[in-house]
């Protein structure tokens, strides 16, 4: 599956996610989290840890080199939904995806 695919399923289907994206020429980052929204450019993780909805994310799409969503990711999200922390998962206000400028 490409990777504007599974961005697609996953946004479709609520997953939580691991990404892992390459930041710098040295230095790669993960973040874990549900996608919220995307666009051709851009997507949104609204990150969680320790079973909590957290804040949100803005991710260049370009720097992301995996996607990940294994069995540690499958059981994170089923706790999150029985902890009903999984109700919190959403934007609160539309964004504008479209370029950088657009973003503020």
């Amino acid at each position: 599956m490409k990777l504007k695919e599974q961005i697609e399923f996953h946004l479709n289907n609520r997953s939580f996610v691991t990404i892992v994206r390459q930041v710098s020429e040295s230095k790669i980052e993960t973040n874990s989290g549900y996608i919220v929204k995307h666009s051709e450019e851009f997507l949104i993780l609204q990150e969680s840890h320790d079973f909590r909805a957290l804040g949100f994310l803005i991710v260049p799409i370009n720097q992301i080199k995996k996607i990940r969503c294994n069995s540690s990711d499958k059981f994170y999200d089923k706790l999150m939904t029985l902890e009903k922390e999984k109700e919190n998962i959403k934007l609160f206000h539309e964004i504008d995806l479209s370029n950088w400028r657009s973003l503020f």
